[in-house]
């Protein structure tokens, strides 16, 4: 990006021009250097002209390598005998047992669950878990991936393969790895109402954050850039200048 000192406006010099549409539960971070009184925040340059660099703790989710551990499996996934029609195993970055909490803290899931696979399912517009018991709403998190699809009246469970086009926001598949998928099983062993998953590690694409920031006097309020590294069979878009074409900005993920 170049930054105009004049006029106040940025030009990018890559990509393409087009809005894009904002994706639901998008990871999203306010890039900002000056803070107006009852004015808002805002990206200015600084004052010796020099690149403002932005080192974001929370950008260590944008990586080169997307090998992703499948973390402790222990005794699968449970599944209420009520559950009818169909649903997916989704993969949860973090930990199931600290994601969905109750109020004290504890987990709504058997402690012998997998640490970050679970039973999902789309439903009145909402997107719902099983705790083993009952159907209870979630928010989607950008992270988050359908790893397989699961009908529950003929207790069958089917890797999903990996497509651009998400499922009600939610990325659906991986691009490799050696996951499997088992219904009516408990770590291997049979048994009734329960999923499991079996495998290592899987790799899924790229990762997207979203920048939103203000320059004054350019009479535009929230312009966004978007990040996002895959591996595979996708390739970086949206990647930022380095630092000798940049002048107002630059932002290195790590």
């Amino acid at each position: 990006m170049f930054a105009d000192a004049g006029a106040g406006r940025v030009y990018v010099i890559y990509g393409s021009g087009r809005p894009t549409e904002l994706p639901a539960g998008r990871l999203e971070t306010t890039l900002a250097n000056r803070e107006i009184p009852r004015g808002g925040l805002y990206l200015v340059e600084e004052p010796d002209r020099q690149a403002w660099e932005y080192f974001g703790a929370d950008d260590t989710l944008i990586s080169a390598s997307n090998s992703v551990s499948a973390g402790n499996l222990r005794a699968g996934m449970s599944l209420h005998n009520a559950a009818s029609d169909s649903g997916y195993v989704m993969y949860t970055a973090e930990s199931v047992h600290t994601r969905f909490v109750n109020l004290e803290g504890q987990s709504l899931l058997p402690k012998d669950s997998s640490d970050h696979f679970l039973i999902v399912r789309y439903s009145a517009g909402s997107w719902q878990y099983s705790d083993g018991v009952q159907w209870i709403n979630f928010n989607f998190a950008s992270s988050d991936t359908l790893v397989a699809e699961v009908l529950f009246d003929t207790h069958s469970v089917t890797a999903l393969p990996y497509a651009t086009q998400r499922i009600h926001g939610i990325r659906p598949g991986v691009l490799g790895g050696d996951l499997g998928f088992f219904a009516d099983s408990d770590a291997g062993n049979p048994n009734p109402g329960r999923y499991s998953v079996t495998g290592t590690t899987f790799d899924l694409p790229g990762i997207e954050r979203w920048y939103t920031f203000t320059f004054q006097g350019d009479g535009q309020i929230g312009d966004y850039i978007k990040i996002r590294t895959d591996t595979g069979i996708n390739r970086p878009i949206s990647r930022p200048a380095g630092r000798a074409s940049t002048r107002l900005i630059r932002m290195q993920p790590h």
